[in-house]
């Protein structure tokens, strides 16, 4: 992805961080004795929400344009829907 050189340093340094962080903790998380993995997954998830907020930012503000925006939410929705699916895994195994 490519931002304008005004935004490539706020808005596009902050989403690479928390990019990075949401990898770390998913990482983290799957290396985990199971009791421990929800706490990780539940702030990985966290961090997904808050990236598809900064992508809808960065669309709104048209540091991204239309393809490039689509491809990311999409992605996004699925990385949600495997955590979440993780998450509801977790918890029937707590049971």
């Amino acid at each position: 992805m490519k931002f304008p050189k005004h935004e490539k340093y706020s808005l596009g340094e902050k989403l690479e961080c928390i990019i990075l962080d949401s990898l770390e903790l998913i990482i983290f998380g799957n290396y985990q004795p199971k009791n421990f993995k929800e706490g990780y997954i539940l702030k990985a998830n966290a961090k997904i929400e808050i990236l598809k907020i900064l992508f809808r930012l960065a669309f709104s503000i048209k540091a991204l344009d239309d393809p490039s925006y689509l491809k990311t939410q999409q992605a996004l929705q699925e990385i949600g829907k495997m955590l979440g699916g993780w998450l509801k895994y977790l918890k029937s195994e707590q049971k």
